[in-house]
């Protein structure tokens, strides 16, 4: 498959007087027109926090976005000293023109339902737009008190549920009645290999995820931003870390897009991971909410997957097939109707496309690096990156190659 052309090209000029006092600030790029919402996170050679002010059309100067300045992530996960400028576009211009954009600093430029986080529980932080929640990442132990205590499966952590949708609807499920493992949106591999022992981090047999510190949580008038470096424990000894960035961007009428970047590195000694035989998943897996309904639609490029026969899979589940993105849509509880979200691949992402495995009753895996494996160096980070867009309602496969094209394109950003 083709991936998009960066279509965006950007100049910048920044002078800062001092740590806590900037100069005036602007910035211009230029993005294609589109149909789509373009979130973009463009890197500044900015090493200091900046104000965060607001973006405009140079045609249209009514059009103002708020823009917000985070962190960028270095190569092992860890926060860089240079800067991200968040902002999402709105649709609109011509197709055969460019549009055009310039940023300035502004005190107090904020939109009218900013994020935040809140502490759900001490095991648990809470992404806010406004009153609406977004997300749920559960950095503590998570119990089910329904299985007994000598079960792996109890107790988990280091993952996000609940995600809420657009229409105040639970998107995601944790321990599932069909399988109890499934937990949210989470990242974990069914075939660990350590120093020839064998280790399952998809049930937690033998090794477990633990928090291990915060590296940043913020939120602001366009994303709430979340890093945090996480282990993996075989008893007491650490065997990889994982740095996870959790972006989740204010909603439109219509979407959210929320960004995953997750960067891996093995301690001491090599790590291998292999996915399941034959299915391929091991790594991302987003459970959504769906069994025992038998409504959901799995929409991926050129096919429609429904749920056929009455047992929990579909003979038309797809099984270890390269896919660069997949959706499902349902009528989810307390939802009036069908809603959907899309899982998409970074057009950069290790063996483009990966391998996947979708279930009409509720999860969509992405296996990386899949039924072959791959053995990982110890201190040598790899990192994959996808990005989670809730739809509203039911979206069709044109609108969903268009998203997903408007990602690839936000891409190639870049400051000069």
């Amino acid at each position: 498959m083709n991936r998009p052309l960066a279509l965006l090209t950007l100049t910048a000029s920044a002078a800062f007087l001092h740590a806590t006092a900037f100069a005036q600030t602007t910035l211009q790029f230029t993005a294609p027109a589109s149909n789509e919402m373009l979130y973009l996170a463009v890197p500044s050679k900015a090493d200091s926090p900046a104000q965060e002010g607001v973006l405009t059309d140079r045609e249209s100067p009514e059009m103002r976005a708020p823009v917000q300045w985070v962190p960028a992530v270095a190569e092992d996960g860890t926060p860089a000293k240079h800067r991200l400028l968040l902002t999402a576009i709105p649709p609109g211009g011509r197709a055969d023109q460019p549009r055009r954009f310039q940023w300035k600093s502004e005190d107090g430029a904020t939109s009218e339902a900013p994020l935040r986080w809140v502490d759900e529980t001490e095991a648990s932080t809470k992404a806010l737009q406004g009153d609406s929640p977004v997300l749920v990442y559960n950095h503590g132990p998570i119990t089910c008190e329904r299985l007994p205590e000598n079960d792996d499966r109890r107790t988990r952590s280091c993952y996000v549920h609940p995600v809420w949708g657009l229409n105040g609807e639970v998107l995601t499920d944790d321990f599932s009645a069909d399988h109890v493992h499934h937990h949210g949106v989470f990242w974990t591999w069914p075939h660990v290999e350590i120093g020839g022992a064998h280790y399952d981090l998809w049930i937690s047999s033998g090794i477990r995820q633990r928090l291990i510190k915060w590296l940043y949580r913020e939120a602001g008038p366009v994303a709430a931003v979340l890093g945090v470096e996480n282990g993996w424990f075989v008893g007491d000894r650490q065997v990889m870390t994982e740095r996870i960035w959790i972006r989740a961007y204010r909603a439109s009428e219509t979407e959210r897009a929320i960004d995953l970047e997750l960067v891996f590195i093995p301690t001491d000694r090599p790590v291998k991971l292999v996915g399941s035989p034959g299915k391929s998943y091991g790594g991302l897996t987003i459970r959504f909410d769906v069994w025992p309904r038998t409504d959901a639609i799995v929409r991926a490029p050129d096919r429609t997957v429904r749920h056929v026969g009455s047992g929990l899979a579909s003979s038309e589940d797809l099984s270890n097939t390269r896919l660069p993105w997949a959706s499902l849509s349902s009528h989810f509880p307390r939802s009036s109707h069908r809603s959907a979200g899309t899982v998409m691949v970074h057009p950069d992402h290790p063996n483009f496309p990966p391998t996947w495995l979708t279930r009409c009753y509720g999860p969509l895996c992405v296996g990386y690096p899949g039924v072959e494996g791959r053995e990982f160096q110890p201190g040598e980070p790899f990192t994959l990156r996808y990005r989670l867009l809730l739809h509203k309602t039911e979206v069709e496969h044109d609108r969903l190659e268009q998203a997903y094209a408007a990602y690839c394109t936000s891409q190639g950003v870049k400051a000069e």
